[in-house]
């Protein structure tokens, strides 16, 4: 029988979709065309030199980025196929719902549909992609958070049965999503404006006894005002001693408290380029101690952004960080103060980098992070912090929000 959409489950049908034609579901690509194959032809590279016959993609920002392919149902498998040899066809697979949108993807030759009542799995379908293809050791995403344990465990096993070696592919996109260029630095650039905006809205309704909800309810208006995409983590809002999960929380229809501190961390997302920053606010009476070791956490950060030129060793960067918050009394050793932001999924808008002892790297231009410290209170009854989110150029540290 056929699927609901006309495909033969259990087959790989050759897209019929003109891949210009996204305009039509009102979908413009953030990118031209040329970008979007010669981020591609960067990927066959990068496979062709660690000697790999090709590269499964699970990660929907990996999809977004070297495709174009936006969707919110990525909880559900899907996958990219991409051979290193470009005589074979990049081939994807995907739920009946996300035919429409996959098939426009630039560089996408064919998808499969897979149906609930399939004989093959589509586990199985990407493995038969690979022997077809002649490759015997292939990459792939196992980072990602939409590839499931049971879905690893299938490509495990029907790998065994088509002779092919599966490897860790995580950083063969990612180092490239890693570093952006003009046209991603615009767009982050934009995320960070935006951003702005959503801080003025909660510093316009902030209050003791304004509902932390209320809060949140005026950053999403402020983010939506902007023509934002919905960020991939919702507003981390908390107030009093609800600031002790460290933004780990989201806002609560409870009451700011009097002479109290208030944290919001935010992301605002523009064609899912996420600028993310860290603030934290002080009612009237708030104890004056809070405020001393707020500032030296700020001035801390402020000092790190300056630190971040090219070149510079992203570790040595950590260790100055760590320094000054020791010496502030706000250490926080063995732990990052940095990492790396760009596309972003729900549930993350982190990238692989991080500013830590631990990870050596050399700053290039075109990387883009969130740098911040946080620390509990000197009584331990509270915690604060601070963060902002900075590019690295060829000039030195850009702040990408005027709101510090």
């Amino acid at each position: 029988m056929n699927g609901h959409d006309g495909t033969q489950p259990g087959t790989a049908t050759r897209r019929t979709i003109n891949a210009h034609a996204r305009q039509d579901l009102g979908l413009p690509y953030p990118f031209d065309e040329a970008t979007y194959r010669a981020r591609l032809a960067r990927v066959r590279e990068s496979l062709r030199r660690r000697g790999s016959g090709g590269l499964l993609i699970f990660d929907q920002a990996s999809m977004f980025y070297l495709f174009g392919y936006d969707q919110l149902g990525y909880w559900v498998f899907q996958a990219v196929w991409v051979p290193t040899s470009e005589s074979e066809p990049v081939q994807g697979i995907c739920r009946a719902p996300d035919r429409e949108l996959m098939a426009r993807g630039v560089g996408i030759d064919e998808v499969r549909v897979w149906l609930d009542d399939d004989r093959e799995s589509p586990t199985a379908t990407l493995m038969r992609w690979a022997r077809e293809s002649g490759a015997d050791r292939i990459d792939v995403e196992l980072a990602s958070h939409a590839l499931r344990g049971d879905y690893v465990r299938e490509l495990y096993l029907h790998a065994e049965s088509c002779g092919i070696s599966l490897e860790s592919g995580d950083e063969v996109v990612l180092a490239l999503r890693e570093v952006k260029d003009d046209g991603e630095l615009d767009l982050m650039r934009a995320a960070g404006r935006a951003l702005d905006r959503a801080y003025l809205a909660v510093e316009e309704r902030i209050a003791p006894g304004v509902l932390e909800t209320e809060l949140s309810s005026a950053v999403l208006a402020a983010l939506l005002a902007e023509g934002c995409d919905p960020a991939s983590v919702p507003p981390c809002i908390s107030a009093g001693s609800r600031t002790l999960a460290q933004t780990h929380l989201s806002a609560k229809p409870l009451p700011v408290p009097e002479a109290d501190i208030v944290t919001v961390e935010l992301g605002a997302a523009k064609e899912r380029y996420h600028a993310v920053a860290f603030q934290t606010y002080f009612m009237e009476g708030a104890p004056r101690a809070y405020l001393d070791q707020y500032r030296a956490i700020r001035d801390t950060v402020l000092a790190g952004v300056e630190e971040l030129v090219p070149g510079r060793n992203a570790a040595e960067v950590a260790g100055s960080i760590h320094d000054r918050l020791v010496r502030a009394g706000s250490g926080r050793v063995g732990r990052h103060v940095g990492y790396g932001t760009g596309i972003g999924f729900a549930p993350t808008w982190l990238e692989g980098l991080r500013i830590k002892r631990s990870q050596e790297y050399e700053l290039q231009p075109g990387m883009t992070f969130f740098l911040f410290a946080g620390a509990p209170t000197l009584d331990g009854a509270r915690h604060m912090g601070y963060g902002v989110p900075v590019a690295v150029t060829a000039n030195g540290p850009e702040l990408l929000s005027s709101h510090v």
